[in-house]
């Protein structure tokens, strides 16, 4: 199993990248977000297979917490946008504090109940290196970037950043629970 790339970038295309091995072999790896990888950068990747594609991760940390959830149950695709909307850190800490909120909007509540039992030991806390990042911490362009993804005009993102704010759910939830319900109001019959 292919778990980890360097190599250079030699070509970005929306939502991929082609790394060029010093070997001379390329390969088409999915990654998010596309606007940080630049040609003739080297890189250094983590790999999860899914199916033909391969996916791009940051930290090994990261990849090794795709296979846990994977383990129990977790999709493949889902285990990848929780690490990607969570973080490892985050993640360990949800465990750790035992935070059912910061999971729910991801992934089903019996395979959160057995991501507890499974990983959610009482040393969780000490395996983390640096305090935990406040539920907050994403910023406006992160948040912009990925309704931009999902092809939300830039006039209904501002729209929605404001009820999101009347709301009070703004710098209080996860981006993916910012995200989702953002959705859930442009997609709904007003805004």
């Amino acid at each position: 199993m292919l778990i980890y790339l360097t190599g250079k970038i030699v070509a970005v295309v929306p939502d991929q990248i082609i790394v060029k091995l010093p070997n001379g072999v390329g390969y088409l790896i999915d990654v998010r977000p596309r606007s940080r990888y630049i040609v003739n950068e080297n890189v250094d990747l983590y790999i999860v297979q899914n199916g033909e594609s391969m996916i791009a991760l940051d930290t090994l940390d990261e990849r090794l917490w795709v296979d846990k959830l994977i383990k129990i149950g977790v999709d493949t695709l889902v285990a990848i946008d929780l690490i990607r909307s969570l973080g490892a850190k985050k993640l360990n800490q949800a465990l750790a504090d035992r935070d059912n909120q910061a999971l729910q909007d991801l992934i089903p509540i019996k395979l959160i109940t057995k991501l507890f039992k499974t990983y959610g030991s009482s040393d969780s806390k000490e395996r983390l290196n640096d305090k935990p990042e406040s539920s907050g911490s994403y910023t406006a362009v992160d948040f912009t970037q990925n309704m931009i993804k999902l092809e939300f005009p830039r006039s209904q993102i501002v729209r929605v950043i404001s009820q999101l704010k009347k709301e009070g759910l703004w710098d209080r939830v996860s981006l993916a629970t910012l995200v989702k319900r953002s959705v859930e109001i442009l997609e709904g019959p007003r805004i």
